[in-house]
């Protein structure tokens, strides 16, 4: 039975009977199939982000920003400064923290997926946002005063 260094004698020696251009082509071979696996692990440990939120101010963004730098979270800003995006697998996690410390704090800002369902007609909290206040009665219908 052949031992790893009969076996490293023999490589040995056939890399020994190549040619200087034989050589070089191995050599080239070999570094392109490490680079090959490198890329292939750098692609495949990157983490998918996906957006925290959307339509940020300025000040709101920077202050979720100054929230994930304190949180040691990793981020992507995008469009313009207005777009946070963190990995995939932290962004339930990451958005229920910063709820908790009442981030985002600007105007208006309402997250489409907790006021309206995600098929059907829309509710009378999204209404609200998209029409502005109005007045409704127990069944529904609007009351507003310009009829």
């Amino acid at each position: 039975m052949a031992t790893p260094q009969d076996a490293l004698q023999q490589i040995k020696g056939l890399y020994n009977n190549l040619t200087f251009r034989q050589r070089l082509i191995a050599a080239g071979v070999t570094a392109a199939v490490l680079a090959a696996f490198g890329l292939m692990f750098f692609f495949v440990n990157r983490p998918t982000f996906r957006p925290l939120y959307t339509d940020l101010s300025p000040g709101d963004a920077s202050e979720v920003v100054a929230w994930l730098k304190k949180e040691n979270v990793p981020y992507q800003i995008y469009n313009d400064g207005s777009a946070i995006r963190v990995p995939e697998e932290k962004l339930y996690d990451v958005r229920l923290s910063l709820a908790g410390a009442g981030l985002p704090k600007g105007s208006g800002l309402v997250s489409r997926y907790l006021t309206r369902p995600i098929w059907g007609p829309p509710t009378l909290c999204s209404m609200s946002i998209i029409s502005g206040p109005s007045r409704v009665n127990s069944r529904g219908r609007s009351q507003d005063s310009t009829k």
